[in-house]
């Protein structure tokens, strides 16, 4: 893989958990945890649920990251 492809490839995944955690973000402080599903974070992120458990596990490890 080119240089130039492995900056890319990084600032692809930087950018799509950036996306997750700030749907995320935005629906747990609207609705809790608890009321939010892996499905609505993905919808609100624009994203698929497979690209989601790509970067964390559950939705409590995204809940984590999030208070951070």
């Amino acid at each position: 893989m080119s240089e130039l492809k492995k900056v890319i490839y990084k600032a692809h995944r930087k950018n799509q958990r950036e996306r997750i955690l700030n749907a995320a973000g935005k629906l747990f402080l609207e609705k809790g945890v608890d009321s939010v599903s892996i499905e609505a974070i993905a919808k609100e992120a624009m994203i698929t649920r497979r690209t989601i458990y790509q970067y964390f596990d559950n939705k409590f490890e995204i809940a984590l990251y999030c208070a951070h």
